[in-house]
């Protein structure tokens, strides 16, 4: 029984110092990895406060378009701003919005807006798209 014992803890002990040692050194490279990165952060921060200095308006309005480009980099999204008189369209100009289920193999399947088309309603010439309803009374 004391044999047993003995074996027992020869065998836990190594195991337990080995965990505990690789505990330790996780959280020593947690510790340089969280220190590292808040250096990087408020030397970043330290170059905008002397940009800031120079033009306020100017820096305020890059971190918001920064932030506002970063918000929309991964939406696919079109936001229309209808508070205007005309609405007026936003898009991420750098990934236009593509429809890869809607693919057309000959020209004459596909659907175009023209300018000047006939309005179907009425036979007359409207100045937008063909397929927008008429706002013209009959």
């Amino acid at each position: 029984m004391i044999n047993e014992a003995e074996a027992y803890s020869n065998e836990i002990i190594p195991k337990a110092r080995g965990a505990a040692s690789r505990l330790l050194l996780e959280a020593e490279a947690y510790e340089a990895e969280k220190v590292a990165k808040a250096k990087g952060e408020t030397e970043r921060f330290d170059q905008l406060l002397v940009e800031y200095e120079k033009a306020p308006a100017i820096t305020r309005k890059r971190l918001y378009l920064e932030a506002r480009e970063k918000l929309f980099s991964s939406t696919n999204k079109v936001i229309v701003d209808a508070g205007q008189s005309a609405p007026q369209l936003y898009m991420p100009l750098q990934n236009p919005v593509s429809h890869p289920s809607v693919e057309s193999k000959s020209p004459e399947t596909e659907l175009t807006a023209e300018p000047a088309a006939i309005d179907k309603n009425n036979g007359q010439k409207s100045a937008g798209n063909a397929l927008r309803p008429s706002r013209s009374k009959p």
